[in-house]
């Protein structure tokens, strides 16, 4: 059987259709006015009207404005409420104004129900001779209070005037981990902020941490004034607000390492031009003076200096990830055990050293003096993290990095993955120290005990061999560092490297050199000709290449610098052969050759020195490159 059923109707005509169909489906015959605005609305409020339905939210017109104006026109007429969520402040709110009922539009199939349920009211109402006492009508707002609260998703508890529980819907069940019938009549416990959204940490039985978010509205229950507190668990949210933060510090973390790294790269070339100077004139005055002691001892004492600065050289080389690679495919044990051979002496006898190495460890591919660098400086931070004694753990495994590492380790991509681990017992670190550990200069050690350069050196050489790092630290908590290399497939044959004479090399040949510093180059050519060579220079690309058109004669070697004006160093190589094309090259240069070699000189017969050098060294690897095919340079 149909239902006649004359209403008002106040929401978006894009709404209306939905409305009045799902009516229908409940058995009402709808004769309705969509309205608006308030004078639409007032001009067709009339007694004969025998229900409406508002949306809660309808810019010119909303649900409780409406429900103001049928108090103000004294007319009896149920307003159902129809909102987008459930949301309690609302509910008490419509409700507290005499609303009929409440229904989200994601349950719209609750509006026949609630039509119908509002009519009997009316009905029941207007049978009796007097309209419910105002105790009766609390009791049915309270009812419906319930029930629409006891199916919402998100914890809702009442409270008392005096902070005392006496409401617990199956929402806070769950999110207090405890029945209702333990929560009513315990304290809530936690500020109360009316109009406020606010956030708490609940800590469940088991010290299992729940955040919530919460928000209070003050209401009635049992006759009495109360608040009634709406709480969500944002738990998941938090935490992945935190790595989305801990990912940006990260992401501004390697940003500022890399602007960093530039700079001390850059400064590490320009210094390794000088000390080659410096390396290769004290080397020629100790020649010379090797009859004067006391000028000797001199300039031995000038070449010691330029040694101590080139190892500082080094150091900012491998924090800024320029550092020459000689890498080999090695077992990370082996440089375990080698590396606590030289320290073992210096650790003291009050630090317990405690080794848990993986029998069965994939290879790595890496530097074997650049790992043992790492592993050195973790090691040496790790026992002036405890002055006092105590134990220093040393492990390695085979770790499986997925896509949800991954998101973790920035630098890492999935796959497998060798992890060494060291980790103390000592003092722990502090989050503004955390923040600061790769920073070059940067220490916490007493002056002249550290130059800060330690972990920005880690960084760099991990970094720089396709790997990644972890530190996790506290405050009296110790230290703990994981080292994260890719594994390789298999490993390769040893490739033995030419062995230079034993006797200071000279030679007859002609060598082209390339060099736009002046000192470098008057240096390299002076050595060059003592030891017999005969030495054509220019100060650039362009220039080589004009002595080169300008010669009929062959020229055996080329040693040119890298990064040059114009023209680079690799890529005059490759242009040159086509003049020469038996000419050998050797590349010179403060920068790793894996940062400067371009397509154009893949495929030229390039040997490379890094800056800085001794006389020797350079004499060495001219002879070796001239007396060796390419392919064994």
């Amino acid at each position: 059987m149909m239902t006649p059923l004359r209403m008002l109707l106040l929401d978006r005509r894009t709404n209306a259709d939905i409305i009045i169909d799902t009516l229908r489906q409940a058995g009402f015959v709808p004769a309705w006015q969509c309205v608006q605005t308030e004078s639409d609305y007032l001009a067709h409020l009339r007694d004969s009207i025998e229900m409406i339905v508002a949306a809660y939210a309808l810019p010119q017109l909303p649900a409780l404005r409406a429900l103001e104006l049928l108090r103000e026109r004294g007319l009896d007429i149920p307003l159902i409420i129809i909102a987008d969520r459930l949301r309690e402040d609302q509910v008490v709110a419509g409700l507290k104004q005499g609303a009929a009922d409440y229904v989200v539009k994601q349950r719209l199939e609750r509006l026949g129900p609630a039509v119908s349920q509002a009519l009997r009211d009316k009905m029941q109402s207007h049978g009796e001779p007097e309209r419910p006492d105002k105790a009766e009508a609390l009791r049915a707002s309270e009812g419906r209070l319930q029930l629409l609260i006891a199916k919402n998703v998100d914890g809702v508890v009442v409270i008392n005037r005096h902070g005392v529980i006496r409401f617990a819907n199956p929402a806070a069940e769950k999110l207090f981990a405890r029945p209702a019938m333990e929560l009513v009549g315990e304290p809530f416990g936690f500020p109360m902020v009316v109009g406020e959204t606010t956030e708490l940490d609940i800590v469940r039985r088991g010290s299992n941490l729940v955040v919530a978010e919460m928000r209070v509205v003050e209401t009635e229950w049992e006759g009495e004034a109360a608040y009634l507190a709406s709480l969500r668990d944002i738990s998941e949210r938090k935490r992945a607000e935190e790595m989305l933060r801990q990912q940006g510090e990260q992401l501004r973390q390697a940003r500022n390492m890399e602007t960093v790294g530039q700079l001390a790269g850059g400064m590490a070339h320009e210094f390794n031009n000088l000390l080659t100077a410096i390396l290769g004139y004290s080397d020629l005055l100790q020649k010379y003076l090797a009859n004067m002691a006391h000028l000797h001892g001199y300039a031995k004492q000038i070449s010691d200096v330029a040694h101590q600065a080139a190892s500082l050289v080094q150091q900012l080389l491998a924090f800024a990830r320029q550092q020459v690679l000689k890498p080999q495919i090695l077992n990370c044990n082996n440089i375990v055990h080698e590396t606590q051979d030289m320290l073992r002496s210096s650790l003291g006898d009050q630090i317990e050293l405690i080794n848990h190495l993986e029998p069965h460890l994939g290879l790595i591919e890496a530097d074997p003096i650049q790992l043992q660098q790492v592993l050195l400086n973790l090691l040496v931070n790790a026992r002036d993290a405890m002055p006092e004694g105590g134990k220093l753990r040393v492990s390695t495994a085979n770790v499986d990095l997925n896509e949800r590492h991954q998101e973790r380790y920035l630098n890492a991509p999935p796959g497998t993955y060798m992890r060494l681990t060291v980790s103390d017992t000592g003092e722990g670190m502090e989050p503004d120290v955390m923040s600061r550990l790769f920073e070059p200069f940067f220490t916490t050690k007493e002056v002249g005990k550290g130059m800060g350069l330690g972990l920005a050196v880690v960084y760099g050489i991990v970094q720089q061999n396709r790997g990644d790092i972890e530190i996790r630290s506290a405050p009296a908590a110790g230290t703990t560092v994981h080292i994260y290399l890719p594994h390789v497939a298999r490993a390769s044959e040893p490739v033995a490297l030419p062995k230079p004479a034993a006797e200071a090399p000279s030679g007859s040949e002609t060598v082209l050199l390339v060099e736009d510093d002046h000192i470098v180059r008057l240096l390299i050519r002076s050595t060059l000709e003592l030891k017999g060579y005969d030495v054509l220079d220019a100060a650039d690309a362009e220039e080589a290449i004009r002595l080169c058109e300008q010669r009929d004669a062959s020229i055996d070697l080329l040693v040119t610098d890298v990064v040059m004006p114009g023209m680079n160093g690799p890529a005059l190589a490759a242009h040159l052969t086509s003049f020469y094309p038996e000419m050998r090259a050797l590349l010179i240069s403060g920068y790793s050759l894996d940062n400067l070699r371009t397509n154009a000189a893949a495929d030229a017969a390039i040997a490379f020195l890094s800056k800085p050098f001794t006389m020797d060294e350079l004499a060495d690897r001219v002879r070796v490159v001239l007396d060796n095919s390419p392919a064994d340079v």
